[in-house]
């Protein structure tokens, strides 16, 4: 049938090409005539293949005159229900709604395959959001990393800042000790020349003939502490670790003061001078003495057991000895804590820090560098010999772990135990109190 809703066919012209080839009479068929119509000049392909259609349906059918005949009636019917239905637009447009309807199921067809479609394209893009999540994953881990080695490179340049600071104090302090030296030295050649003796201007006093041996130990261990236990500031900052303690005995006061035994270099004495607590120190190395002296501070050189021997009883709020236990034998070490425990006040505070023998980098190489140390005594043991000897309250404090670089990786079961055996803490104390009475 044909449908006169296209206004690019002219149907007119159409129908009049059909019903010419229907009436043809059977023979060679002629070459078609062309439309010469506005319409169909204009027309597109679809609607020109059309007539081509029927003009080729058309020249087959003659050659069976009587299917021709049948095709012919039919034809005429067709265009007789054609314009039947066109004169009844009811009946018309149910015509048309059924062309719809038989049209469902192809467009049914198609809404399957766009979901398909979609449901492919919403796959894509699940896995576009897969990969992204893993690149963004993949990124952030990245950043992580390179921020934690520049963490580690400001704290290793920190760490070296630091280093190079000590050092710099370490060296003025002996430029200060050189230019204090030969200051002594100038004044020692002009009193000896106005006695009428002879010095040798360019030998050093303690390398001088008869000097006595105790002097050139105490010059060698100040600066065997100077090249190896670290420059002055930094253990001024590790030793202030003890100052809240000593502030909460109440001790540091003009009644109660705080003797550093082995006082050494005077650090402890000079973060205690800055506090504004009372101090004193006592050592036996005229050297150490003697900086410490230069420093300001108050420092005794005597043997600390003698000193303690002339303590009296009650005279002193706390007692450190930082570094020193190790250096006693053992019957001077409980001998010096029955000293202390009769010079404290009731209440008094005892500090005393050593290496740490749990630490095997520590027991086994750097506790022996220091040539008058005389063995390493365990955390365990030192605490059990100041409770035995009358103190209470004891306590043992972890100090000084190893720098962080060193130690493995954590979260594995043998690193963990080996940078517990390797790199814990270097350095222990054992803080105590004299009984309250």
């Amino acid at each position: 049938m044909f449908l006169e809703q296209n206004p690019h066919i002219d149907y007119a012209a159409l129908k009049a090409a059909v019903d010419a080839e229907l009436q043809r009479p059977p023979g060679p068929m002629p070459p078609p005539a062309p439309l010469h119509t506005p319409l169909a000049e204009t027309s597109p392909a679809p609607e020109l293949s059309l007539s081509a259609m029927a003009r080729g349906i058309g020249a087959r059918l003659q050659r069976w005159p009587r299917v021709y005949g049948v095709a012919r009636k039919a034809w005429h019917g067709i265009r007789a229900t054609v314009v039947a239905i066109r004169k009844r637009p009811a009946l018309y447009y149910c015509v048309r709604w059924a062309r719809w309807l038989v049209s469902l199921p192809k467009l049914a067809d198609l809404f399957a395959a766009q979901a398909v479609q979609v449901d492919q394209q919403r796959a894509i893009l699940m896995r576009l959001e897969q990969t992204l999540n893993q690149q963004q994953t993949a990124l952030q881990s990245e950043i992580e990393r390179v921020e934690h080695r520049l963490n580690k490179h400001v704290r290793s340049t920190t760490a070296e800042h630091a280093r190079i600071e000590g050092q710099t104090v370490l060296l003025r302090e002996s430029l200060e000790d050189l230019q204090h030296a030969w200051q002594r030295f100038k004044t020692e050649v002009a009193q000896a020349n106005a006695a009428g003796g002879q010095l040798v201007a360019n030998r050093p006093l303690d390398a001088a003939a008869g000097a006595p041996l105790s002097a050139v130990m105490d010059r060698f261990y100040q600066e065997f502490e100077d090249a190896w236990r670290g420059p002055q500031a930094v253990i001024r900052e590790r030793v202030a670790h003890y100052l809240p303690k000593v502030t909460a005995a109440g001790a540091g006061t003009p009644n109660a003061p705080l003797a550093d035994l082995g006082c050494g270099r005077g650090e402890w004495l000079a973060v205690l001078d800055d506090a504004g607590l009372t101090a004193f120190g006592v050592d036996s190395n005229a050297t150490a003495i003697a900086r410490t002296r230069a420093q300001g501070l108050t420092a005794f050189e005597a043997d600390v057991g003698e000193w303690m021997a002339q303590r009296g009883d009650e005279s002193l709020g706390a007692i450190s000895a930082l570094h020193v236990v190790e250096h006693l034998p053992f019957e001077v070490l409980v001998r010096t804590l029955d000293e202390a425990l009769r010079v404290l006040r009731p209440g008094g505070l005892l500090i005393l820090e050593t290496p740490d023998p749990a630490n095997i980098m520590v027991a086994t190489g750097s506790f022996w560098l220091d040539p008058s140390h005389l063995r390493p005594i365990p955390a365990d043991l030192l605490a059990f010999t100041v409770r035995s000897r009358g103190f209470e309250a004891v306590e043992v404090e972890r100090l000084h772990p190893v720098d962080e670089s060193l130690r493995f990786t954590a979260g594995h079961e043998v690193g963990d135990r080996l940078n517990t055996l390797l790199y814990g803490p270097q350095d222990y104390a054992v803080i105590a109190r004299k009984p309250q009475q």
